[in-house]
């Protein structure tokens, strides 16, 4: 950071941090919006349907099943806190959501694993922890 601080100091010749400007200029001025503005539930409606596919309900699935341990449950809280907070914006975009994607097709791939894995030792896996767990 204390390099972007100098380097945009520097060639601007006055005390300026890019990153706050950027939130500035495009959040809070809502510059952003002169390029169209969209409702509140853009992202749940439109674009995570429209970029997830056929792997919606699979991703629904693995965020319901496989929030339970703690490394899935902070995925699933960054993959919906971007979601949440892309949704404040006015301004919304397909594009600004693909970095998430990776995030939730692999609780679509644990979705399908657990919906069609079918071998002995998976049910082996499911027999001990059910056995683990007391029930």
């Amino acid at each position: 950071m204390a390099f972007c601080v100098i380097a945009d100091t520097t060639f601007y010749g006055t005390l300026s941090f890019t990153p706050y400007t950027f939130l500035v200029q495009n959040v809070f001025n809502s510059i952003s919006l002169f390029y169209g503005a969209n409702s509140f539930h853009f992202y749940l409606t439109q674009a995570l349907p429209f970029t997830t596919m056929t792997l919606l309900p699979f991703i629904l699935h693995g965020l319901c099943t496989g929030s339970k341990d703690a490394k899935p449950r902070l995925a699933a809280t960054v993959a919906l806190t971007t979601i949440a907070t892309y949704s404040l914006l006015g301004h919304k975009e397909f594009r600004f959501i693909y970095p998430i994607l990776p995030i939730l097709h692999c609780f679509a791939a644990s979705s399908l694993v657990s919906l069609f894995d079918h071998s002995p030792r998976s049910e082996e896996r499911r027999v001990g922890k059910e056995c683990s767990q007391g029930v």
